[in-house]
């Protein structure tokens, strides 16, 4: 009877093995094919991704031209509002000293912003 016993549990253990082997070799091609097809998904992402990031980087590029030509821009604006302000400056001190030229008796009354007041 013991006989009987260990042959079945040897053809048990004999059919353990070659159920394993065969799901073990099934998984692996399953897995194989997974991998490509991972691959291919993964070569698509990427390549798309790159489009985007090239697209980005000459947009990038184009917009800090941009801000470099708005930045010298804006240097010129700032060099014409300074020779602006030093050419308005001087020309007050021209209407100053031309209204100080005129006589007294020619004057009018100073106004309350205490400026004398030049009327035609």
């Amino acid at each position: 009877m013991e006989l009987i016993f260990s042959v079945l549990a040897l053809l048990i253990a004999l059919t353990a093995l070659w159920l394993g082997s065969a799901a073990m070799r099934r998984s692996d091609g399953d897995m194989s094919s997974f991998i490509l097809n991972a691959r291919k998904e993964l070569s698509a992402v990427k390549v798309e991704i790159d489009h985007k990031v090239s697209g980005m980087e000459s947009r990038v590029d184009s917009l800090d031209k941009l801000a470099s030509s708005m930045q010298s821009e804006s240097g010129k604006a700032n060099a014409a509002a300074t020779s602006l302000q030093a050419e308005i400056a001087g020309l007050r001190r021209d209407l100053a000293s031309l209204d100080e030229s005129i006589p007294k008796q020619y004057r009018h009354p100073t106004p309350r912003t205490g400026r004398p007041q030049v009327t035609q």
